[in-house]
């Protein structure tokens, strides 16, 4: 009896005397696995590897500096945790490493809260750790060889087994290896790991952009241009941020927020559409819709021809113009294909309102030429305060709507294409093709995965002078059975009004591929499952 009570006491004071160690232990059980609900049977492993390696940090000059850099991501993923029960989602992460401050801006200001809280928290348990591992007897080159052994042998042995094992998953494996590696070692080692396998996983991606931008890039098979075909002289592609069409008077929201189209659905000039966005961030988003990239394969957007390559084929100046931050010409998607206009400008200003940008089209309207102006508007993105002005706010006063911010972006949207149609009066063949890259949730944002679908349902309006018939075609993209329409068709049906031909087989293609999403989560959803599931959950 006093063997064991001596054993029990000896274990007692071990425990204690490393009492920072196991507070920061369940801290980081409780506030990176547990809200995020990927417990594992490996997360224990997982947070345990972190102490291997406060183990090493003890025994260097400077620990201080990997404490401050590992807590950055600690803080990071319990931010996600806490607020979303999610992991960091690869498309926020990438919105970070792309300076794209529209899209970070969106949880920025909530993360300043509740991110740097955790981020001192950590810092702080984890520099007591390494002051109490500095008194530990247990050599570093033991626990050298156990965080080796973990990274070399055990991580990748789980993630093989894995990839070998999930239906699907080696298929998906042979044609893009890095991002199924990525998603494997984020679901089983989320914390800090997962994070790293996105940052490799999206600095693959950014490689193969600079890798691919002196290739020579094709059509598809069975998309061919016919110049006998009529085209609009002048295209208006309008590209809208964040915005949700549910907040739509046009499609049957209690304010007033778009009296504009409401007056024009009213005349033959108008058609417009629910529609589905294929993914919830803008970079994936306008990656799909507008290029032959699809949700399940990203590769033809590396190697076949983006909008704006067949908006130059077929003979027009291509003018984009941007209120939304400049990003290099091969640093992301967007850049990607806003380089290959043949004009560009970007709004510089701090306070953007899409309006304004309309003197600038109007100086480089010409209507001698065949022009295709793409405009990418800052539309309804947080902070929704900045995008709408003092017309906007006599309109959609406060009182009785909670919403009122929100909807005056809205309403500031359906002034911008009011201003673009009053353009188009002056124009012998003209077309206005309005989307936005994606939905939201109002007053939270975009891009979560355990969320609804808000921010998948998004306006498509065209405003047609010309005699094609684009209604025809548009509906031709529509899934009969699931009625859904997808803007990730939006290469094809853009395509059929620069004068392509889209053989029938890309048709049936397009029409399957809209029943899809592209998930921040880098995984593929049926969008049908998004609606039932938070249905379910209401």
């Amino acid at each position: 009896m006093q063997t064991i009570l001596r054993i029990f006491k000896a274990i007692l004071k071990t425990i204690w005397g490393y009492k920072f160690s196991i507070v920061c232990f369940v801290c980081l059980f409780f506030i990176t696995v547990l809200p995020a609900n990927y417990f594992s049977r490996f997360s224990v492993v997982n947070i345990f590897s972190f102490f291997l390696l406060i183990h090493l940090f003890s025994k260097i000059k400077y620990s201080i500096i990997p404490i401050l850099i590992l807590s950055i991501l600690i803080a990071f993923d319990a931010y996600f945790a806490f607020r979303y029960h999610l992991r960091v989602p690869v498309g926020i992460m990438a919105s970070i490493f792309e300076t794209n401050a529209a899209e970070a801006a969106s949880m920025s200001k909530d993360f300043l809260g509740w991110g740097l809280v955790a981020y001192a928290v950590s810092v702080a348990l984890l520099y007591l750790s390494v002051r109490e591992f500095k008194e530990c007897k247990l050599s570093w080159k033991v626990s050298l060889a156990g965080i080796l052994a973990y990274w070399i042998v055990f991580m990748p042995a789980v993630t093989y087994y894995k990839v070998k094992n999930t239906p699907g998953m080696y298929d998906h494996y042979k044609l893009l290896p890095v991002i199924t590696v990525q998603a494997a070692i984020s679901e089983h080692f989320p914390i800090i790991y997962g994070d790293m396998a996105t940052i490799v996983a999206y600095r693959d991606e950014m490689s193969k952009l600079k890798k691919y931008k002196d290739t020579e890039r094709i059509l598809p098979d069975g998309v061919a241009i016919d110049k006998s075909k009529d085209v609009p002289n002048t295209l208006f592609l309008i590209i809208g941020e964040s915005s949700y069409r549910g907040h739509y008077s046009l499609y049957g929201y209690g304010a007033e927020t778009t009296p504009f189209l409401d007056s024009l659905s009213r005349t033959a000039d108008v058609n417009y559409y629910e529609a589905i966005s294929p993914a919830a961030v803008t970079r994936d988003a306008l990656r799909i819709s507008l290029s032959f990239s699809t949700t399940a394969n990203a590769e033809p957007f590396f190697t076949e021809k983006n909008v704006i390559d067949m908006a130059n084929d077929a003979g027009y100046e291509t003018i984009w113009i941007s209120n939304q931050d400049m990003v290099g010409a091969f640093d992301s998607y967007i850049g990607f294909i806003s380089g290959g206009s043949q004009y560009s400008y970007h709004e510089g200003s701090v306070i953007r309102h899409d309006i304004n940008l309309l003197p600038i089209i109007q100086d480089k309207l010409d209507t001698s030429k065949k022009q295709m102006f793409i405009m990418h508007m800052i539309g309804s993105h947080i902070l929704y305060s900045e995008h709408s002005d003092e017309v906007d706010a006599k309109a959609i006063p406060e009182t009785g709507n909670k919403y009122y911010q929100y909807d005056r972006t809205i309403h500031h949207t359906d002034r911008t294409l009011q201003g673009i149609y009053r353009l188009m009066e002056g124009v012998p063949s003209s077309l206005m093709y309005f989307f936005s890259d994606h939905g939201e949730i109002v007053y939270k944002g975009h891009g979560f995965v355990n969320e609804g679908p808000a921010q998948f349902d998004v306006p498509l309006v065209v405003v047609n002078k010309t005699a094609i018939p684009v209604d025809s075609i548009v509906s031709k993209y529509r899934d009969p059975e699931s009625g859904l329409l997808s803007i990730s068709s939006n290469v094809f049906i853009l395509s059929e009004i620069m004068g392509y031909n889209v053989a029938d087989k890309h048709t049936d293609i397009a029409r399957e591929d809209g029943n899809y999403i592209f998930h921040s989560d880098g995984k593929i959803y049926r969008y049908k499952d998004i609606v039932e599931q938070f249905s379910a959950r209401d």
